[in-house]
């Protein structure tokens, strides 16, 4: 992984501060589509409808259903999980109010989002959705698979400021962000990941003290999703909850432009 950021920051003309960003990279899971991939039942996925265990109830906000984002497939992160910070089974499943979204730290919010683990995988079937869940609360569904890459901190936040790069190099450094792990990423795809660094739009956000970047969603033009316009959605979670596997303490906040 090193040596594929060191190369992208050659190729964005860096090579004086390379050891200084690598210093402050952080092990990310990039989710990278796989469209042409046929579904099967329990596999990881951004959008669609999940596949559930007998006595799932769809999770709402205001007797609104929540638009369902992602389905994780433990299981399927071991070759990208080297540092096993995940159960080794297991589903995990992303809900978020397309609408009225959660802002981290806001305990009024705990509403608009769920993040729910399904530990056993058998007896799966496809979910029956809410008869009142909205066309906009419904994205296409896209397999994904997983890519172990080095993520980076955002140029201007405390991390940043301390690799010592000019503010004249952060359209050099924007190009390192652009391609997490090497994969380019336009405004159609989306920079999806677990762990790692946030790709931060507004203020901060402070990784460490015992609190982790869980996932991250972005706009994606494949999915029909635009936080905010072009924002992003991000699940925190401390390194106790994650241990513990009580994802349900997870937390969840929305930046845009």
């Amino acid at each position: 992984m090193e040596e594929e950021l060191r190369k992208l920051i050659s190729e964005n003309f860096l090579d004086d501060f390379a050891d200084a960003i690598v210093a402050q990279s952080k092990p990310a899971i990039g989710m990278v589509k796989e469209k042409t991939r046929p579904h099967h039942t329990g596999a990881s996925q951004l959008g669609g409808v999940p596949d559930v265990a007998p006595g799932f109830v769809w999770p709402a906000y205001n007797d609104d259903p929540l638009a369902f984002v992602a389905q994780i497939n433990f299981s399927e992160l071991k070759e990208a999980d080297t540092d096993r910070v995940f159960p080794d089974t297991g589903l995990l499943y992303l809900f978020c109010s397309v609408e009225e979204w959660p802002t981290l730290d806001d305990p009024n919010d705990n509403d608009k989002f769920r993040v729910i683990y399904q530990p056993a995988v058998e007896n799966l079937s496809v979910a029956i959705p809410p008869a009142d869940l909205r066309k906009v609360n419904v994205f296409p569904a896209i397999p994904i698979g997983f890519r172990r890459f080095l993520s980076i901190p955002d140029f201007y936040s405390a991390a940043g400021k301390a690799m010592g790069i000019g503010s004249n190099w952060s359209n050099e450094y924007s190009g390192i962000i652009c391609a997490p792990g090497g994969v380019d990423v336009s405004d159609d795809t989306g920079k999806h990941q677990l762990l790692g660094w946030p790709a931060a739009i507004q203020e901060e956000m402070a990784v460490g003290d015992g609190r982790l970047l869980l996932a991250q969603i972005d706009t994606d033009g494949d999915l029909g999703i635009a936080w905010g316009g072009s924002g992003t959605l991000y699940f925190w979670i401390t390194e106790e909850d994650l241990k513990a596997c009580r994802f349900g303490n997870a937390r969840a906040g929305v930046q845009c432009c």
